[in-house]
């Protein structure tokens, strides 16, 4: 007996995140009379890059949206002062220390990215170190940690969450 065998080509699918931080600084601006103005122009203070894990229940959340339509679609965006490695089974922060819609969530391509934006009100006084993406139901998406970052109230922050899916 002649068997025949064909070769199937596997594709694999890959995700990965980056996490990009920014923290300006606030230069306060005068008028003609000397007198400090709002709205002065901002300087970049610090730049934290760093990469993250996709966990399991944002694999999980991916494969339903495949599915259906966006029933839990991305909400939020949190930030955390536990610098415990990323691990797939975490559900949540380890030590959530501020929480806020996404100022911003866009798609291009294969990139998703989610964006949040603090002004100089918000977010004062800890040291974060690990930030996640949310869906509207609760569900951690992805998770990683960076090198602290702070800020004060003279101070904006800029988190840039950025999951690209890609195949071979």
């Amino acid at each position: 007996m002649n068997r025949t065998r064909h070769k199937v080509q596997r594709s694999r699918v890959r995700l990965r995140g980056r996490i990009e931080i920014q923290v300006h600084e606030v230069v306060a601006r005068r008028d003609a009379r000397g007198r400090f103005t709002a709205g002065g122009r901002k300087r970049l203070a610090r730049r934290v890059v760093s990469e993250n894990l996709v966990v399991s229940g944002g694999l999980t959340w991916m494969c339903e949206r495949l599915r259906a339509n966006a029933l839990n679609p991305i909400s939020s965006y949190q930030l955390g002062t536990d610098a415990t490695a990323p691990a797939s089974g975490q559900a949540g922060l380890l030590a959530s220390a501020y929480n806020a819609l996404a100022t911003k969530t866009h798609v291009a391509g294969s990139v998703l990215t989610v964006m949040l934006h603090l002004g100089r009100t918000q977010g004062n006084g800890p040291t974060y170190v690990e930030g996640g993406i949310f869906s509207a139901d609760g569900t951690m998406l992805a998770r990683g940690t960076f090198a602290g970052v702070s800020k004060v109230n003279t101070q904006t922050m800029t988190i840039v969450h950025a999951l690209t899916l890609s195949a071979s």
